[in-house]
C-alpha cells in the first residue's frame, strides 16, 4: 500500500479492481466460477476479451483443463475451446436443454469423439423427452428418432476404440422419455480400463456386447443399464454365449438393471460379482408367480446384509416394489430395490399375490422397521404381519385412503395385533393418488378430519389389545390453511379450516400416546 503522501500510479487508478488481484486468485476465479456456470457459457470467451491480463490467465497452460472440461459449452465455438484445451482431457456434456443448439451439428460432435478418443474423459449426453400430448405426432416422432439415432451413432463411434482416459459414459434421456431405440451398426466393444460410471438407457446393445465392454472395465463403480421391454428379448439371450467366468468388480457399489422379464435381469446380474455392499436395483415384468419365487431365491443373498433392517413395500394397480434399506443412508450402506410389473396381456398373477408371496418368503426376524404404501392387504397378508414380532416402527402415508384404514379395521376384527412389538407409528406425506383433493394446497378440512379419525381408531384398537403405540411421528408437508366450501364453492362460514381440523386431530392423538413428534414443514 502506498503511504498517505505517496501518489497512486495512474494505471492503478484506472485499472479494474479484478485485475489488481494476484494471478493465483484470478486462475482460481476462472476455474471455479466460470467453469461451473451453464447459464453463462460465453463467460469463458468474454474473459479472454476483457483485458490482456485476464486473457493471459485464461490462455495459460494451467487453464487448459478448464477449456477441455467445457469443450461443448458453445456449439459455434467448439474449435476455439478444443484449441485452447491443448492436450487436456475432454468432456462431452449435453443436457436436454442443450440439444436444440447441437442437433444440426451432431456430426461435429461425432467427429470430436471419434478423432479424440485418446483424450476423452467424460461423455454425458442426456437427451430430451417429447410429450405424448404433442398433437404434431410426426414432428415429435422425428425429434425422438433424431435423439435415438445420435445415441446409437455415439456408441458406434466408440466401437473398437481404446479410451484410456474415459471415466464416465452416460447415454440416457430426460425423465419419462418414450423414444424408440436405434440399432447399432457395430458390436465391437470399446476398451476403457479407467471407466468408473456406465449408464446406458434404452440403447440397443446386446448383453454379450455389454459383457465384452465390462471385461476391460473391472474398476467400474456405477453401472445402470435399461433395455426397452421390446428390445431386451432379442438383446438378452441366455445363457450369454460370450460370457466366461463372472466378472469380479470389487468397486461396483451402484447397480441398476431393467429389462422385459426377471430371468433376463438376473441372467445379466449373475455374470457380475459386485461389492458386497452394492446398492442394487432391478426392474422387470412377470406373468408367473413361480418366476417371481425363483427370483426371490436368486436374490436372497442380497437380503440379509449388515444394516438392511428396513423394509418398504409398495403396490400399484400393476406393479409391486420391495426395498430393503439401511437405517442411515451412507455411501457405504447397501440397499436392494426390486420392482415387478405384472404383464398387461394374459397376467396369471397380481401385485397383491406377489406381495403375499414376498411376505411368506422374507425372514422377518431380520427387520425392525416397515413402510407400507400398498393399495390393500389380503387376509393372508394381515395374518402374516401379525407374526412380524420384531418390527418396532411402522410408517405409512398419512391419508384416509392409505393402508392404515384397512389396518384399523383389521385391528378391530382380529384377535392378534398386527406387528405386536410396534411402538412407533410414522405418518408420511401421501402420494397424489391417495389425495381426494388434487389441489396443490393440500387436503381440505373433511379429508383432514377423516385421516385423523383413522389414526385414532387404529391407536385405540391397539390399546384395547395391550399393544399400545408409544410414539407417533409426522413427516412431510404441513397442512395448509383451507376453509370448507359451500355448495357453490364459496367459503362456508362457521366451518373449521383444514389447519384447525389438523390441530384438533393432533390434540386428540396426543391424548392416546406418550409422545407426538411433528416434523412436518
Amino acid at each position: 500500500m502506498p503511504s498517505s503522501g505517496e501518489a497512486v500510479p495512474l494505471a492503478a487508478q484506472t485499472a479494474s479492481p479484478l485485475t489488481l488481484l494476484p494471478d493465483p486468485l484470478l486462475r482460481l476465479i476462472f476455474r471455479n466460477v466460470l467453469s461451473g456456470s451453464r447459464a453463462f457459457p460465453t463467460g469463458k470467451l468474454a474473459w479472454t476479451h476483457t483485458c490482456r491480463r485476464l486473457r493471459n490467465v485464461a490462455l495459460a497452460p494451467e487453464a487448459k483443463d478448464v477449456w477441455g472440461a467445457n469443450v461443448t459449452a458453445i456449439p459455434e465455438a467448439l474449435n476455439v475451446f478444443l484449441e485452447r484445451a491443448r492436450d487436456a482431457p475432454l468432456c462431452v456434456d449435453l443436457e436436454p436443454d442443450d440439444w436444440d443448439g447441437w442437433k444440426d451439428k451432431s456430426q461435429t460432435l461425432l467427429d470430436l469423439v471419434s478423432e479424440h478418443t485418446a483424450h476423452i474423459e467424460r461423455i454425458s449426453v442426456v437427451l430430451p423427452s417429447f410429450s405424448q400430448l404433442d398433437h404434431d405426432t410426426a414432428a415429435r416422432d422425428a425429434k425422438a428418432a433424431s435423439c435415438t439415432s445420435f445415441h446409437a451413432a455415439l456408441l458406434d463411434a466408440l466401437a473398437g476404440k481404446e479410451l484410456p482416459l474415459l471415466k464416465h459414459l452416460d447415454l440416457s434421456y430426460a425423465p419419462y422419455a418414450s423414444s424408440p431405440s436405434a440399432p447399432l451398426s457395430s458390436a465391437k466393444p470399446f476398451t476403457a480400463p479407467n471407466l468408473t460410471t456406465l449408464r446406458l438407457s434404452r440403447q440397443r446393445i446386446s448383453a454379450d456386447h455389454l459383457y465384452a465392454i465390462l471385461r476391460s472395465s473391472l474398476d467400474l463403480q456405477s453401472l445402470s443399464i435399461s433395455w426397452t421391454p421390446t428390445d431386451s428379448p432379442t438383446l438378452i439371450q441366455l445363457p450369454l454365449k460370450d460370457a466366461g467366468a463372472p466378472l469380479h468388480m470389487p468397486n461396483l457399489t451402484d447397480l441398476s438393471l431393467s429389462a422385459h422379464d426377471l430371468p433376463s435381469v438376473l441372467g445379466v446380474w449373475k455374470v457380475l460379482i459386485p461389492c458386497r455392499n452394492v446398492r442394487a436395483s432391478f426392474e422387470a415384468s412377470t406373468s408367473d408367480a413361480r418366476e417371481f419365487g425363483s427370483a426371490l431365491t436368486a436374490l436372497s443373498p442380497l437380503f440379509y446384509r449388515a444394516g438392511l433392517h428396513n423394509l418398504a413395500l409398495h403396490t400399484t394397480a400393476d406393479a409391486f416394489t420391495f426395498r430393503m434399506l439401511p437405517k442411515r443412508n451412507l455411501d457405504t450402506s447397501p440397499s436392494l430395490s426390486v420392482t415387478t410389473t405384472t404383464r398387461a396381456s394374459n397376467p396369471t398373477t397380481t401385485p397383491s399375490e406377489l406381495l403375499d408371496m414376498f411376505l411368506r418368503f422374507i425372514d422377518s426376524t431380520w427387520l425392525d422397521s416397515l413402510h407400507l404404501d400398498v393399495i390393500s392387504l389380503s387376509k393372508p397378508a394381515v395374518s402374516i404381519l401379525s407374526g412380524f414380532d420384531t418390527i418396532v416402527e411402522m410408517s405409512c402415508p398419512f391419508s384416509s385412503r392409505s393402508i392404515l384404514y384397512q389396518l384399523a379395521s383389521a385391528e378391530v376384527a382380529d384377535e392378534d395385533p398386527i406387528l405386536p412389538s410396534m411402538g412407533t407409528l410414522t405418518l408420511t406425506s401421501p402420494s397424489s393418488s391417495q389425495q381426494s383433493d388434487a389441489s396443490e394446497a393440500g387436503p381440505g378440512p373433511e379429508e383432514t378430519r377423516e385421516k385423523w379419525d383413522v389414526v385414532q381408531r387404529f391407536l385405540k384398537s391397539r390399546a384395547e389389545k395391550s399393544a399400545e403405540v408409544d410414539c407417533v411421528r409426522l413427516m412431510g408437508r404441513a397442512v395448509a390453511e383451507r376453509r370448507g366450501r359451500g355448495v357453490n364453492g364459496s367459503s362456508s362460514a362457521g366451518k373449521k379450516s383444514a389447519r384447525e381440523e389438523d390441530e384438533d386431530g393432533l390434540r386428540a392423538v396426543r391424548g392416546l400416546v406418550s409422545e407426538v413428534v411433528d416434523g412436518r414443514k
